[in-house]
């Protein structure tokens, strides 16, 4: 008995070891779409901060007390029993091993998958005063600060019973949060027997229009809704300051101090802050805590890119950051065939994996064991070089590329066949592709509006299909394949 065991723990022990952090969109759909035959093959564990997966797509509805534990999947009943899952905070991710709070951790391939972190672009206050929507803790956080706000009116008179709110940012996690606020807010006013017209709730934009993304026409249907639920709209205001209780904006060259009881802070988000203390990824092409990736979604070293595309680098990201208010950007869910696993060049001049990891070290351009997803990568949308938005519909379609790569990677003497150059199975490992097929942003329960392609949908049409392609996703968490 005990010789078996001892068996089959060397058995394990030369397993190749598939290292994951973070439980977020994009790892959870690369380990639900794993087959049998590659789960057997390697050693895949999980390192998550908490044991459950959010839908962080949902978290505006947490925040305004809308949704509480139906946003959330836990990780180690979702995921297949071969699946090591570990319940731990990472602080250090360095060559071949990773550190955590309680331990460290080997691995031979590793996915960073961390998910973001808010930011502040170093405005005064922010940290101190604003709540930042990035986990489901602290959206429950936010719920209960505001609920405490509200309860805290009952015991006073009519003229005293104020409140105010401001959301600081109108791209889609802004809006979103704003709508859901404004909808729950007065429903708790009603049951408290609170006047809502004494509720102030602002919506705080630097741009000249809210959701960016979207055509004027959809801008001004979201800007009309927001102001039917009681939201006040301030464009072309640049937040200058936040204080206890108040922030201060400029508009039109002139400074004024808006009432902020409860300041909600989705003006810019960044990947996660590890990234940049990691010695990792010291090397790498970073900025905003994202690295940039290359075609097959693995780190980029400075070595790799001129002089000239490294001094481009930072305002590339800048743009995109200016064009996506938030990475937590509602997508339409994709279908099979959306992750591109060839590529749109002609066969002859398609780059492959083989080709591209022939040898492949930090010295050539690249980490060649390492994969970044979601929002600590940055991945370039090749015809116009700016980066894509770093939203879940990408995590996810980036997690179903990379589960086929090490479905590849690890069938039966693959390592050989590549180390020959040769292609396991006549099967080529082509490039990531990314199409965006569209977004809807809900505002409120039953009104979204979105673009699907050059289509655009508004009311509640599109509030449904968000429903839809949201439930989409809890299908593929419990085991169907989308």
């Amino acid at each position: 008995m005990q010789a078996k065991q001892s068996t089959q723990q060397e058995a394990q022990s030369k397993k190749t070891k598939i290292l994951l952090l973070g439980a977020g969109y994009a790892n959870m759909s690369l380990l639900t779409r794993l087959d049998e035959e590659t789960l057997r093959k390697a050693q895949f564990s999980i390192i998550t901060k908490e044991p459950y997966h959010y839908k962080s797509i949902c978290l505006h509805d947490v925040a305004s007390g809308k949704h509480d534990k139906s946003v959330l999947f836990n990780v180690d009943s979702t995921l297949d029993s071969k699946i090591n899952v570990i319940q731990d905070e990472i602080t250090s991710i360095e060559s071949s091993i990773v550190k955590g709070a309680k331990s460290s951790y080997e691995y031979d391939y590793l996915v960073v998958g961390l998910g973001f972190g808010s930011d502040d672009f170093g405005i005064k206050g922010v940290r101190e005063y604003a709540k930042s929507i990035t986990s489901y803790s602290s959206a429950r956080e936010i719920y209960a600060l505001i609920l405490s706000k509200l309860e805290g009116l009952r015991e006073k008179d009519d003229d005293e019973a104020r409140l105010s709110f401001a959301v600081c940012g109108g791209g889609f996690s802004g809006i979103e949060f704003a709508g859901s606020l404004a909808e729950e807010v007065a429903k708790k006013c009603s049951e408290f027997g609170i006047d809502f017209s004494n509720i102030k709730i602002y919506c705080i934009e630097a741009a000249p229009k809210i959701l960016p993304m979207f055509s004027d026409s959809l801008q001004r249907a979201g800007l009309d809704k927001l102001e039917s639920l009681g939201v006040q709209v301030l464009t072309s205001s640049k937040i200058l300051e936040c204080k206890a209780h108040s922030i201060i904006i400029e508009k039109e060259a002139t400074q004024s101090e808006i009432n902020a009881d409860v300041i909600i802070w989705t003006a810019g988000v960044k990947g996660n802050p590890v990234i940049e203390s990691s010695p990792l990824f010291s090397s790498t092409i970073l900025a905003r805590s994202r690295v940039e990736v290359d075609e097959f979604l693995r780190p980029k070293c400075l070595e790799s890119i001129k002089p000239q595309e490294q001094n481009s680098q930072k305002s590339a990201e800048q743009s995109t950051d200016k064009t996506s208010q938030d990475s937590q950007a509602q997508n339409l869910a994709q279908s099979q065939n959306d992750t591109k696993i060839q590529s749109n060049q002609p066969p002859s001049q398609a780059a492959t994996f083989e080709d591209a990891s022939k040898g492949l070290s930090t010295q050539s351009g690249v980490l060649e064991n390492v994969f970044v997803l979601g929002d600590c990568a940055s991945f370039r949308n090749e015809p116009s070089e700016r980066f894509f938005p770093p939203t879940a519909q990408l995590a996810r379609e980036q997690g179903k590329y990379l589960a086929q790569v090490f479905q590849i990677l690890l069938k039966k003497k693959t390592q050989k066949k590549l180390a020959q150059n040769k292609s396991p199975y006549g099967k080529k490992i082509l490039p990531f592709r990314f199409t965006p097929k569209g977004s809807i942003c809900s505002i409120g329960e039953s009104y979204a509006l979105g673009a699907l392609g050059s289509f655009e949908i508004k009311g509640r049409l599109a509030s449904v299909l968000k429903k839809i392609i949201e439930s989409l996703w809890n299908l593929q968490l419990k085991g169907f394949s989308l």
